[in-house]
């Protein structure tokens, strides 16, 4: 069994109710029972991700949740009771390829991940034998059907792969045969992974358990498809060297142990914790031209003193016309991360508009690095605490009570400017339901106020509570409204 190096609290604070919604239909049976029979889908939160709320993608803040086994985003461009409201990002392409993806067609080239996919950590050396995410990089498919092969089912597996991405065949320690096919990226998918991706079990539905299908009866949205074949490879497990079946997905890794308790032979790979620790813990820098560098000018940020979530103008000229820049942030910390490539205009300005976040209060910095010219710039800004001492949010409503049809208008203060929000409402039968009747603007205005309106969903007499939290802020306000019987 795959190692859970990360400490689980059955009290997981959930950074968006929809996050919530997903974890405990596939997880709860296994939190309230670990004799279930199965393992984590999602597993526990990352211990130290609980700072992070959401992540710059294509310039703007997208909320996301790292779990042990994968990490949860939020997709703003279908509705909230759209499947794919909630996706898991493409982590396994990214650890594997060192392409970092920055927006939906922006990637940033850092290094590929050198964490183990299978078996203990190599802390000192532990789990020095089995392949690392780049151990992959020559048989995977990135684009199209890039390293793809034919169909083969029913085929005995033999490939093996070893760390450094050598693959050759053997006599395997258990007859595993090949039974599955993605036509797309053109990969064979091993019996027992087929298995598992259609296996049935407990679900939780909000209210109670029921028997269905884990995976939604479409398994591609929490694997992904195939990017590699099934391998045979060697891994440390629990301190033992261990023969265990590899297969690598867009969105997970799927590992078979032969020697593992029945219902635990297969498991997920733990992609959500190894994406942190590559992304934040000891984030790579992205590559840029050996140039020799002018010393460092000023750039401009105005404001340069926000809240998290408030945006800045990121200002300057200097760089040659129509260049190509990275852009990289800097915390107090001085963690590195890199953004999005921008170009300067025809006179060698640029106009960049930067959203800051956090956790970290302190010192930040924006630097700007001219891929043709050299020429590295940098800007500075205070982020204020999140939480200045006294200031409590509040939520009040235009009414208290009234019925199915009437209209209330809710007026929160005291978030923090322009920071994202989530709104919930809570029936009085413990249900929740997600907010965001009228809008789609999810940001606190710029006096740090929150407007909305909002019907009740449902025709539950009682009382019902609002609850509307500042991602960044870590404020919560509530609000009762009381239902009454027609």
């Amino acid at each position: 069994m795959l190692p859970v190096v990360v400490a689980f609290s059955a009290a997981i604070s959930f950074n968006d109710p929809a996050f919530a919604t997903t974890w405990y239909r596939l997880d709860k049976a296994v939190q309230d029972n670990p004799a279930s029979g199965r393992g984590f889908t999602w597993g526990p939160t990352v211990v130290g991700s609980e700072g992070i709320s959401s992540e710059i993608f294509d310039g703007s803040p997208r909320k996301v949740q790292y779990f042990d086994k994968a990490r949860m985003e939020i997709n703003p461009a279908v509705s909230s009771t759209d499947l794919f409201y909630v996706t898991t990002g493409l982590l396994v392409k990214e650890l594997v390829s060192g392409l970092r993806q920055d927006g939906v067609n922006t990637f940033t080239q850092v290094t590929p991940s050198q964490l183990q996919v299978a078996g203990d950590p190599n802390d000192n050396g532990a789990n020095s034998i089995a392949p690392t995410y780049a151990s992959f990089g020559k048989v995977v498919t990135l684009v199209g059907n890039q390293n793809g092969k034919t169909l083969a089912t029913g085929l005995t597996i033999t490939a093996h792969l070893d760390k450094s991405g050598e693959v050759s065949n053997i006599t395997p320690p258990e007859t595993r045969i090949l039974q599955g096919y993605d036509e797309v990226t053109q990969h064979n998918i091993a019996d027992v992974f087929v298995t598992f991706a259609n296996q049935s079990g407990q679900l939780w539905d909000g209210t109670s358990f029921a028997q269905g299908q884990l995976f939604y009866g479409n398994a591609t949205y929490v694997l992904g498809r195939p990017i590699s074949e099934p391998y045979w490879t060697q891994a440390t497990v629990g301190g033992v060297e261990e023969d265990v079946l590899v297969q690598l997905f867009e969105r997970r890794v799927l590992t078979y142990t032969p020697t593992n308790l029945a219902g635990f032979k297969v498991e997920m790979g733990n992609v959500g914790q190894h994406y942190y620790r590559w992304r934040y813990l000891a984030p790579p820098i992205p590559t840029v031209t050996p140039t020799p560098l002018p010393a460092a000018t000023t750039l401009r940020a105005n404001p340069a003193q926000v809240y998290g979530g408030q945006s800045i103008q990121i200002t300057g000229g200097g760089f040659t016309p129509n260049e190509t820049l990275k852009i990289w942030e800097t915390a107090p910390d001085t963690t590195t991360t890199g953004l999005i490539d921008i170009k300067s205009d025809s006179r060698g300005d640029i106009d960049y508009t930067y959203h800051s976040h956090g956790p970290l209060a302190g010192v930040w910095s924006i630097t700007a690095h001219g891929m043709v010219s050299g020429v590295e710039k940098v800007a500075t800004f205070a982020l204020t605490d999140y939480s200045p001492a006294g200031q409590e949010a509040t939520l009040k409503l235009s009414r208290t009570h009234g019925t199915i049809n009437d209209s209330i208008d809710l007026h929160g203060s005291n978030f923090n400017p322009d920071e994202p929000y989530t709104f919930w409402v809570t029936a009085p039968d413990g249900k929740v339901y997600a907010g965001e009747q009228d809008s789609d603007d999810r940001n606190v205005s710029n006096h740090g106020e929150v407007n909305l309106t909002y019907t009740l969903p449902a025709a539950k007499p009682g009382q019902w509570a609002f609850t509307v939290y500042g991602l960044f802020s870590k404020r919560q306000a509530i609000a009762y409204f009381t239902y009454d019987s027609p």
